[in-house]
């Protein structure tokens, strides 16, 4: 879990076992990011929500630099209702979050008043 007000490179993902989950929260200060962005290529990348891809230096930085954000695999509604793609369990997994608690709260709040059939 990457928490920080870093303006640089916390930790490289690449570095880690396949399968591994790295969530970044971060913040919005501009240009602030927790891993390199050219770690991203190598990730099986979630975001909160799509318009993370935007606003996440990281991100923005990496798509830049000709990572297609197409390659996400999926948003945290997708995750919680089951419609985004599962890891690929060959490479680390990033989940990342630009921080938005409303969205998190709400995603929760569906999450434990849907009932499975």
């Amino acid at each position: 879990m990457l928490c920080t007000s870093a303006a640089d490179d916390v930790i490289d993902p690449r570095t880690l076992p396949a399968g591994t989950v790295v969530t970044s929260i971060s913040t919005n200060a501009p240009g602030a990011r927790e891993i390199p962005p050219a770690a991203v290529k190598a990730l099986d990348v979630y975001v909160d929500a799509l318009t993370t891809l935007h606003v996440a230096a990281d991100l923005t930085r990496a798509a830049a630099d000709g990572w297609d954000p197409a390659a996400v695999r999926g948003d945290l509604a997708g995750l919680v209702t089951g419609r985004a793609q599962g890891p690929s369990g060959e490479r680390p997994v990033y989940f990342r979050s630009v921080g938005l608690g409303i969205e998190d709260a709400a995603v929760a709040w569906a999450a434990l008043h849907t009932t499975t059939p």
